[in-house]
C-alpha cells in the first residue's frame, strides 16, 4: 500500500507511512485483518512505536477501506489528544471506510462492466463482419472467377485480365477482412472468455 493523501501530518510521519508492505506495522495489519483499531498510545504498542517516536502524536486510529471481505487500503488517523477519539469516532471511521470501499468497489465494477461491453462489441462488429462483408467479397471473388473465364472462352483476354484483376483484389481484401476478424476477435477470448 502507499500513502496516497494526507493532511497536517508532519513530513517525517509521512515518509514512514509512504510506502507500507503486507506484513509492515499497523497499517497494513489493519487491512491485512480488516479490522479498525485504537490505539490510545502508539508508545505502548510495538506495531506503531515508530511513528510515536520523537514527535508528539500519541494517538493511532485505522480503519480498513473495504467492501465485505476485499480490502482496498487503510484510512488512518494520527492524532495528539487520546481523549479526541472513541468508539463513537473509531464506529464513524469504520463505516466511512465501509462507504469508501463501496465506491471503491462500484467504480472497478464499473470499469469491468465497460470492459465487458467493448468485448461484446467487438464481437458483435465480428459476427457482422463474417456474415456479410466476408460473404459479400467471398461472392465477388466467385463472380470475378466467372467472368473471367467467360472473357477467355469468348476470346476476349483484355477483359479477362481486367476481371482477374478484380479477382485478386477480392482475395486481397478477403484476406485482409479474416485478418481484422480474428483481430477483433482474438481465439484466447474463445477458449478462455
Amino acid at each position: 500500500m502507499r500513502l496516497v493523501a494526507r493532511q497536517r501530518i508532519p513530513d517525517s510521519v509521512a515518509e514512514k507511512i509512504a510506502i507500507v508492505s503486507s506484513g509492515d506495522g499497523l497499517v497494513a495489519w489493519v487491512a491485512r485483518n480488516n479490522e479498525s483499531v485504537l490505539i490510545p498510545d502508539m508508545a505502548d504498542d510495538p506495531r506503531v512505536v515508530y511513528l510515536a517516536a520523537g514527535g508528539d502524536l500519541k494517538v493511532y486510529l485505522g480503519v480498513p477501506i473495504s467492501r465485505g471481505q476485499r480490502v482496498w487500503g487503510t484510512l488512518s488517523i494520527i492524532g495528539k489528544d487520546p481523549s479526541q477519539f472513541g468508539d463513537d469516532e473509531l464506529n464513524l471511521l469504520t463505516t466511512v471506510g465501509e462507504e469508501i470501499g463501496l465506491v471503491v468497489e462500484n467504480a472497478r465494477l464499473h470499469r469491468q462492466a465497460k470492459r465487458l461491453l467493448v468485448v461484446q462489441e467487438r464481437n458483435r462488429l465480428a459476427r457482422e463482419l463474417h456474415d456479410s462483408v466476408t460473404q459479400s467479397l467471398y461472392s465477388v471473388t466467385l463472380f470475378a472467377e466467372a467472368g473471367r473465364r467467360t472473357a477467355r472462352a469468348a476470346g476476349n483476354e483484355e477483359t479477362a485480365e481486367y476481371f482477374s484483376q478484380i479477382g485478386k483484389t477480392g482475395q486481397q481484401a478477403l484476406k485482409e477482412m479474416r485478418l481484422l476478424i480474428h483481430k477483433l476477435r482474438p481465439s484466447i477470448l474463445s477458449k478462455e472468455g
